[in-house]
């Protein structure tokens, strides 16, 4: 029989009233920076990232303001190729490699 980790205790969800204890811990300047990049990216505290990192939860980082610029230019920019192509009934054999790259960009973000 193979060693299965024991599942990690999940905390009520009403249990940001019951957070009483204090956890401390040391860290080299460079963990300290990428931790709170990492927290500043998913936009939660660094108590709140730590928490989540430490006790296996999901951890989504957030678009940028820059990114999400981006994607809606690139989204503006699609729908314009689409319209046009559409717009003649053909589909540009040249327009095809376009689309699987920003499929591909889209993919992973």
């Amino acid at each position: 029989m193979e060693n299965q980790p024991e599942p990690v205790p999940q905390a009520p969800a009403d249990s940001s009233k019951n957070k009483r204890k204090l956890i401390k811990f040391r860290v080299d300047e460079a963990e300290n920076t990428a931790i709170r990049q990492r927290a500043d990216a998913a936009v939660l505290t660094v108590s709140d990232f730590v928490r989540k990192a430490s006790l296996g939860e999901p951890i989504t980082t957030r678009l940028s303001e820059s990114d999400r610029e981006n994607l809606r230019k690139i989204g503006i920019n699609l729908n314009q190729l689409t319209r046009h192509a559409n717009a003649r009934s053909q589909w540009s054999k040249k327009i095809d490699p376009l689309v699987d790259e920003i499929k591909a960009i889209l993919f992973n973000i």
